[in-house]
């Protein structure tokens, strides 16, 4: 038996009931998607890799996601965030300070949250999207998603850049991101950063029921430093064709474009991973060390970059 198992087993021994409530507002579980994930959205998606809703699913709704966020933070039912480097001795595991996370396939833990686990369990948003963009071949049913819980604990904790699909095996070809921090005002920190390749940065702060979405294997983003506590929740749409050869291998064409073509291919295309450590390598590894400072051992690790692509 591994650790993982042993820990639910004895999570599912001695976690509490279920959230019973109360919520702060009346709600509809229902979220209408295709008011929520209109055609400007779906355009704007494709054509910038990112796009924003606000008011996405109700002020109701949206407060009782937070409340039930809240519940599980407090009855200790999140664990911390890990950060993994890739070393010469193998890869080494460490502790993101003040970031605790629930992915919600755990279903002990999920079922004592009946607002996230509907959540969880519907296939509506991706089914919308879908429709919307075709093109993103995206997956449905509850094997073709995660949903990540998070809590910041405000003391500084924050994310390095990085792509969520960094490549092969993983599948996820759409981000959303919805955030639950009723009252934020500036100076409290956890923005999210967006990079796309080679365009200006957009900073985004996590506004109750905002959310963003942005192609995974080609949006470059990071969260600075909190202030003040910061709640959200990301669901990860797989696509069944990510990371395909022309994705990932960049070939001797490739390295022939003229400029202009070159930076707009890669623009839109996961092969811009094989360049963006070496484009952004000092954004980088200040968001690195600035994530890891204070953590024993880790800091020493900052500098490493990813594993190079190969040239086919």
């Amino acid at each position: 038996m591994d650790g993982a198992t042993e820990f639910f087993e004895l999570m599912e021994e001695c976690a509490p009931d279920p959230f019973s409530g109360p919520y702060p507002l009346p709600f509809e579980r229902e979220i209408d998607w295709s008011k929520v994930l209109t055609h400007d959205v779906a355009q704007q998606l494709v054509a910038d890799g990112w796009a924003v809703v606000d008011g996405a699913l109700g002020e109701g709704y949206a407060s009782a996601l937070r409340a039930e966020l809240e519940w599980l933070q407090r009855k200790g039912l999140m664990s911390p965030n890990k950060t993994q480097f890739t070393t010469a001795d193998g890869p080494k595991q460490f502790s993101k300070p003040h970031i605790l996370e629930l992915d919600l396939h755990h279903e002990q833990v999920r079922q004592r949250v009946p607002e996230f686990d509907a959540l969880w369990c519907s296939e509506a948003l991706s089914r919308r999207l879908g429709a919307l963009v075709p093109s993103f071949e995206l997956a449905h049913g509850t094997s073709g998603h995660t949903v990540k819980l998070q809590y910041n604990s405000g003391s500084g904790g924050c994310f390095p850049f990085h792509y969520d699909n960094p490549g092969p095996p993983n599948n996820r070809a759409v981000t959303c991101l919805l955030y639950l921090n009723p009252g934020w005002k500036q100076g409290d920190g956890g923005e999210l950063v967006l990079q796309p390749f080679l365009k200006n940065r957009h900073i985004l702060p996590p506004l109750m029921d905002r959310m963003v979405l942005f192609r995974s294997d080609v949006c470059l983003h990071r969260v600075l430093p909190a202030t003040t506590e910061r709640y959200c929740c990301t669901i990860w749409i797989d696509g069944m064709n990510t990371n395909q050869d022309q994705d990932t291998l960049l070939k001797d064409h490739h390295l022939k474009l003229e400029t202009d073509q070159a930076i707009e291919l890669f623009r839109k295309s996961g092969l811009q991973r094989v360049f963006s450590r070496a484009v952004y390598s000092q954004e980088y590894e200040e968001s690195l060390w600035e994530c890891m400072q204070g953590v024993g051992g880790a800091v020493s690790y900052t500098h490493l970059t990813l594993p190079t692509k190969r040239i086919v």
